[in-house]
């Protein structure tokens, strides 16, 4: 609850409290997703303990702690190893009728490749039991490449009821706590949105397909932050925004 929130500090306090058994050959799956909370650096770090993690044959007890691999992977930007240990997760849940697995997986697999006709499926596949949380908690990547389904003219009239539906369901963005003063324009949500990912390392291409946007889109979300910023490259853009509390 703590994350959907977006109070990661509050979520790993819960999870340091617990008093974990140890699991015969790695640490518990929940330090994993403490170390996905983390952000980034912890990403690496727990990844850099567990080299042979990405490796392991997914199974009914190893499931969810390789989907939570697969985030840390992402996170510390091994995109390919990624999507090659979902693409492995997948085969496991068609082959063994693990349907929860399955939507998790083709939903985390759509927004880390960007590709749409896996969010497709992972729809088709939850809307008889109305599944939401697994899809907002994805983001506005997520809500954007919903959208992009929406716009398009062969999507079923009960997907498109349920991907509205979706939508509905995203939180509000949270606004910056302390007060951008000396803007010369307000950053928009979705400006902002770009600052996070340029603050993380993200190239412009990655950044276009997290937010299925064109590179010529984001060019222009770009400079837009930079005039108003009043800076001239993506580490002072980055610098200024945490100064004013746009970014942490």
């Amino acid at each position: 609850m703590y994350q959907r929130l977006g109070e990661f500090q509050l979520a790993l306090d819960v999870l340091d409290e617990l008093d974990l058994p140890s699991v015969p050959g790695e640490e518990h799956p929940i330090r994993a997703f403490a170390a996905l909370l983390g952000g980034a650096d912890s990403a690496r770090a727990w990844l850099a303990a567990h080299p042979t993690v990405s490796a392991l044959e997914p199974d009914s007890a190893k499931e969810n702690h390789l989907l939570i691999v697969a985030r840390l992977l992402t996170s510390a930007h091994r995109t390919n190893e990624s999507i090659a240990l979902l693409q492995k997760i997948i085969r496991f849940a068609k082959t063994n009728e693990r349907i929860h697995t399955l939507i998790q997986a083709d939903v985390a697999l759509a927004v880390i490749a960007s590709q749409p006709e896996t969010l497709l499926t992972a729809l088709t596949l939850a809307e008889p039991e109305g599944y939401l949380t697994t899809f907002t908690l994805e983001g506005e990547p997520l809500a954007n490449m919903l959208q992009y389904l929406l716009r398009q003219p062969n999507l079923e009239p009960r997907l498109q009821t349920y991907a509205r539906k979706i939508l509905s369901a995203f939180e509000p963005t949270p606004r910056p706590s302390k007060p951008a003063s000396g803007l010369v324009e307000p950053l928009s949500a979705r400006e902002i949105e770009v600052l996070r990912y340029i603050a993380e390392g993200l190239s412009n291409p990655e950044i276009a397909r997290r937010m299925y946007l064109s590179t010529n889109t984001l060019k222009a979300h770009t400079q837009n932050i930079f005039l108003k910023l009043e800076v001239h490259n993506r580490l002072q853009a980055v610098s200024r925004a945490k100064e004013l509390g746009l970014i942490e």
